[in-house]
């Protein structure tokens, strides 16, 4: 009968401990509004300037996650010319390190990015971002 107590408040423990890793907060009622807005922005070109505005207000966000997906999603919909591509694939290049535990699919997605991502960069009179190469180089880097 102990050994059965012990295994329920252990698995009690695990939930518990799983639960709170994952509530998060925002940092305030203006963080809230400003995902709530950009969120329901129905023209993207505003949703992904809605989103970028947040992103530089709240970098570290704990919802940076579902900020980049929407703003990948946001830019695959407005568009796919060359100033808006590489925008796109360094979010999703830098989503990568924010994945815990990415599945294997994610992982070909980032890789995929990636290496469009580096030879967006080759090309030349490319701006983007100082760090683009070297995220992209670690992204092709890891297993």
């Amino acid at each position: 009968m102990k050994v059965i107590a012990v295994v329920v408040m252990a698995s009690l423990l695990a939930v518990v401990s799983e639960a709170q890793e994952v509530l998060r907060q925002w940092a305030g009622r203006a963080e809230y509004e400003m995902a709530t807005n950009a969120f329901g922005e129905k023209d993207f070109g505003r949703m992904i300037d809605g989103l970028l505005v947040w992103e530089s207000a709240y970098p570290n966000s704990e919802f940076a996650v579902e900020r980049t997906q929407t703003l990948i999603y946001a830019y695959q919909q407005f568009g796919q010319t060359a100033s808006r591509r590489i925008p796109l694939l360094y979010k999703i290049v830098a989503l990568g390190p924010m994945l815990k535990k990415p599945s294997p699919e994610q992982t070909r997605v980032i890789r995929a990015a990636a290496n469009a991502l580096l030879e967006e960069l080759s090309k030349p009179s490319i701006v983007a971002p100082a760090d683009a190469k070297e995220l992209a180089t670690k992204a092709l880097a890891t297993e």
